[in-house]
């Protein structure tokens, strides 16, 4: 039981008496009334209740999607900060690496083509018995007459100790470049039509250093072979430089 005003004389009552024992107003009606309207603002109030509720729910989730979004967007630039730095390094590693396999086969061709030559003219020096300053070493006995076979000549000249470092240099540039291609093998994107050169230049660079270290054949062949090869592996050469990223 529960008190409350009377409508008519604003006297405490019981919730429960049918008219107000004060004035004998009619109550029942009344009460039915004022309990509706209780009840209706406690719904009311559930129903606000709620709906803040999901709207907190609401906002929370926009929040976390928000931040989520922002986070995902923050990720991913940089991973793309870091991929292109990990492509800028590879390029510039790769690009060094193409260098200074361009400079040692640079150099060890021209180690191979003055052996080359050299061998050459020692050959065709004892075959024809020309005397030269250069040759004369190679060439003649120690009686001062030619060799009658050129192939002494030519031990002689590989036996020599200039001979012998230039090749060992020749051969060392050899395996250098055999190192660097390998590391070569995987190139960027902007250096594969390179790369695909740089396997032609270096199997022309295999050829005239392994000429040079082992002549074969006969002085015409040698000659022309040694002049073919060194065109072709110039040609390769600046073929390679002028594709070359910038």
């Amino acid at each position: 039981m529960a008190l409350i005003n009377c409508p008519e004389c604003q006297k405490e009552i019981s919730d429960k008496v049918k008219q107000c024992p004060h004035c004998g107003y009619p109550l029942i009606e009344e009460i039915t009334e004022i309990q509706k309207v209780e009840v209706t603002s406690v719904n009311l109030n559930i129903d606000k209740r709620k709906k803040k509720r999901v709207v907190s729910i609401i906002i929370v989730v926009l929040i976390i999607s928000l931040f989520a979004g922002i986070y995902y967007q923050y990720n991913m630039m940089q991973k793309e900060k870091e991929a292109a730095a990990a492509l800028a390094l590879a390029e510039t590693t790769y690009s060094n690496n193409l260098q200074e396999a361009l400079l040692l086969m640079l150099d060890g061709g021209s180690d191979a083509e003055s052996l080359m030559n050299l061998t050459a003219k020692v050959w065709n020096n004892t075959i024809h018995e020309e005397r030269d300053s250069e040759t004369d070493k190679f060439t003649t006995r120690q009686d001062g007459n030619f060799y009658t076979d050129f192939n002494s000549s030519l031990k002689v000249l590989f036996l020599d100790t200039n001979t012998i470092n230039t090749v060992k240099i020749i051969e060392k540039s050899q395996a250098s470049v055999e190192r660097i291609m390998k590391d070569l093998q995987n190139p960027p994107e902007k250096y594969k039509q390179v790369y695909s050169l740089l396997l032609e230049l270096y199997s022309s660079y295999q050829s005239i250093t392994g000429l040079a270290i082992n002549p074969q054949g006969s002085l015409q062949s040698f000659t022309d072979s040694t002049m073919e090869k060194i065109d072709k592996f110039m040609e390769l050469y600046n073929k390679v430089n002028t594709i070359l990223p910038e």
